[in-house]
């Protein structure tokens, strides 16, 4: 059984770019897989996976959101395993019990410094299955927040607005060039696996708090620990 949309507690639909990426990649025909998602929110993303016996962990600094997720995923009967954990991302990932086929990061590491995200992908790289495939969305420069609150770093800024509910939030936009040679370095790209790297490019206008929000991203996917 799955809870009812008006029941769930939070988002009730996954990505959209995360929707593309499951069903392009053919995922709804893999039998039985681990997927890990950073910055997990209340399991959104991660239901699309479940609802395909894919077993599932979580990870999200918000307890709420953890709550929720377990909430939400409590309601299903079915025998393919969902984990939720409270961590704190910029202390780095806690120690997991399984290796991953598919790693998920939507909508976390453009608010980690950059150090912070660098030891995460190191920390996800052994948590990596052999041809372990590998999800990214991050904040482009061209995106309505750049320069908009302190200047902490490069490219990097502690938002001090409250237009996008982000108020003292940390948000470092990146080139192309610039995420590309960090994962080469943190995850042991090749030149082949550069090469073979899918970018696509995602814009969305929206409306919140009564003001127009241009939002930039770009969305990386390809696959690590290649032979």
């Amino acid at each position: 059984m799955r809870l009812m949309l008006n029941k769930m507690k939070g988002l009730k639909y996954p990505d959209e770019a995360v929707i593309k990426y499951f069903f392009k990649e053919i995922f709804n025909k893999v039998d039985v897989a681990n997927v890990l998602e950073l910055g997990c929110a209340n399991g959104n993303n991660l239901d699309l996976f479940y609802q395909y016996n894919w077993n599932v962990t979580g990870l999200d600094f918000s307890e709420r959101s953890i709550n929720n997720a377990q909430y939400n995923f409590s309601y299903y009967e079915k025998e393919n395993n969902s984990e939720f954990i409270l961590c704190d991302l910029s202390s780095g990932i806690p120690e997991l019990n399984k290796t991953y086929d598919v790693i998920l990061l939507p909508n976390i590491l453009y608010y980690l410094d950059e150090n912070s995200m660098r030891n995460c992908l190191r920390q996800i790289y052994g948590y990596a299955n052999e041809n372990c495939k590998l999800f990214i969305r991050m904040r482009s420069p061209d995106d309505y927040r750049f320069g908009k609150g302190i200047e902490i770093g490069n490219f990097s800024y502690q938002l001090d607005y409250d237009e996008t509910d982000e108020k003292d939030c940390i948000n470092v936009f990146y080139t192309k060039n610039r995420i590309e040679r960090i994962l080469r370095e943190e995850l042991k790209l090749t030149e082949n696996d550069c090469s073979n790297l899918t970018y696509l490019d995602a814009f969305m206008g929206n409306m919140q708090n009564g003001k127009y929000i241009n939002n930039v991203d770009y969305i990386i996917w390809g696959n690590i620990k290649t032979q």
